[in-house]
């Protein structure tokens, strides 16, 4: 016996595309990342071992802007997602500052990255020890949050060699819409360095590879992560105080957004 369906077998086959096209999403964005990461962490090993910290780390930071370029240009070209990061391409030639963003899912680094060629980021240790992404980490230059006093140092030599420090103030993905409380590593960093904190917003309407979403579950598709540039604080002598201001701002500019539904 036929069976009977209300669709033509136009609408099935466009169905059948569409389904095989968010699997493609899916595979795209786990299977390149974990290449990517083995990558660098095995088949570069001997620059670690051989090439002097400062230019390894400008060496492995450029060839993470080129791979994560097109990377996301691959998945806007799929038609089933759109990256659109082209925003933070003014602060590319900027002198050295500290970005501090929200942080709603697993790929917010790697947006940063894939537009700012001189960019180091203050990471959870659990993700700069990943036996799979924490070669590229500390090939370029990347550090651990849970060592203050080494990471206030890196950070300090990093900006002063002309970088930009990437951080995520919540410490982990969002948890608790619009942002998790933040803590003030970015303030101490300004205060030191004597440069500015610039702010960037992550806008997105999809839980793909937010806080608790298991990376063997298909992203819904089509959905969008839009970068956003906003004010920029000068370093402040009391941190706290700083620290406070920025966390008001990102209230007040992201209070109407809602957690994207699972």
């Amino acid at each position: 016996m036929p069976i009977l369906t209300d669709h033509s077998p136009d609408e099935m086959d466009a169905s059948w595309r569409r389904v095989a096209a968010d699997g493609a999403i899916f595979a795209m964005a786990i299977g390149a990342l974990t290449v990517f990461g083995l990558v660098n962490t095995f088949a570069l090993l001997p620059a670690r071992l051989l090439v002097p910290r400062a230019p390894r780390a400008r060496w492995a930071q450029r060839f993470m802007n080129a791979f994560f370029r097109r990377y996301f240009d691959a998945i806007n070209a799929s038609g089933r997602a759109t990256f659109d990061l082209t925003a933070i391409d003014a602060l590319r030639d900027e002198p050295p500052m500290v970005i501090v963003a929200n942080h709603p899912a697993l790929l917010d680094a790697m947006m940063f990255a894939a537009r700012l060629p001189r960019m180091v980021c203050i990471m959870k240790a659990d993700v700069r020890l990943n036996p799979v992404f924490g070669g590229a980490a500390a090939l370029s230059g990347y550090w651990r949050a849970d060592r203050p006093l080494e990471m206030l140092h890196a950070m300090n030599d990093a900006l002063a060699n002309g970088q930009h420090v990437l951080i995520f103030p919540e410490s982990t993905r969002t948890t608790h819409f619009p942002i998790n409380p933040f803590k003030g590593n970015f303030a101490l960093i300004a205060k030191r360095a004597r440069v500015p904190v610039q702010t960037v917003f992550i806008d997105t309407d999809t839980p793909f590879l937010g806080r608790g979403w298991s990376l063997l579950r298909k992203p819904p598709c089509p959905f969008r992560f839009t970068l956003r540039v906003g004010r920029r604080f000068d370093p402040d002598a009391n941190p706290k105080r700083l620290l406070g201001e920025v966390e008001a701002y990102f209230r007040s500019e992201l209070g109407a957004s809602r957690a994207p539904r699972l």
